[in-house]
C-alpha cells in the first residue's frame, strides 16, 4: 500500500513539472511570434497655409486604440524638439503631420504609444512580477519582456 501512494505521488509531482514547463513554454514562443504592433512610415514634405510639414503615417496593429504621442528633435543649433499627439482606432491607419524644421540639417522622430495590457498579458505580467520579487530576472523577462505602458519606435534621422 505504501508503494502505491508513493508511485501516485511521483506521478503527480511530474505532471505538475511538466504542466510548469508546458505553461512557461507557452509563455515563451507566443511573445516570439508578434511583430511589432504599431508600425510607423515618413510619407514627405508638405505645404499647409504657406507652412511646411513633416507627414508621417502609421498603422496600429492593435486590437485596442492606442494613445500616441510624437517629438522632432533637431540636432541644429542645440538638440531642441516639437511635440504633438494623438489617438488611433485598432487596427486602422492614422496619419499626422509636425512642422518641417527650417533651420535645422539633421532631425530624427521620436513616437511613443501607450495602451492597456489585454487580459492574457496581465496573467503574464502578474507572473512576470512574482520572479522578479523573487530574483529571478531571467525567467521574468522570458515571461513578459515588456513591462505594461509607454513602447516606443524611433524613426531613423532624416535631413531637410
Amino acid at each position: 500500500m505504501d508503494e502505491q501512494r508513493k508511485r501516485v505521488r511521483k506521478i503527480l509531482i511530474l505532471t505538475a513539472v511538466c504542466a510548469v514547463v508546458a505553461a512557461l513554454a507557452a509563455f515563451i514562443v507566443k511573445d516570439r511570434l508578434k511583430r511589432e504592433p504599431v508600425t510607423l512610415v515618413f510619407v514627405g514634405y508638405t505645404n499647409d497655409a504657406g507652412r511646411m510639414l513633416c507627414l508621417f503615417r502609421g498603422e496600429n496593429g492593435n486590437h485596442q486604440t492606442i494613445t500616441y504621442s510624437t517629438e522632432l528633435q533637431l540636432a541644429q543649433p542645440a538638440w531642441t524638439s516639437y511635440r504633438s499627439g494623438g489617438e488611433a482606432p485598432a487596427g486602422e491607419t492614422f496619419t499626422f503631420s509636425m512642422s518641417a524644421p527650417t533651420n535645422a540639417t539633421t532631425w530624427q522622430l521620436c513616437f511613443s504609444y501607450n495602451t492597456s495590457p489585454t487580459k492574457w498579458e496581465g496573467y503574464r505580467q502578474l507572473c512576470a512580477g512574482f520572479f522578479w520579487r523573487h530574483n529571478m530576472p531571467a525567467i521574468a523577462r522570458k515571461i513578459s519582456p515588456r513591462l505594461p505602458g509607454v513602447r516606443s519606435v524611433v524613426v531613423a534621422g532624416f535631413y531637410n
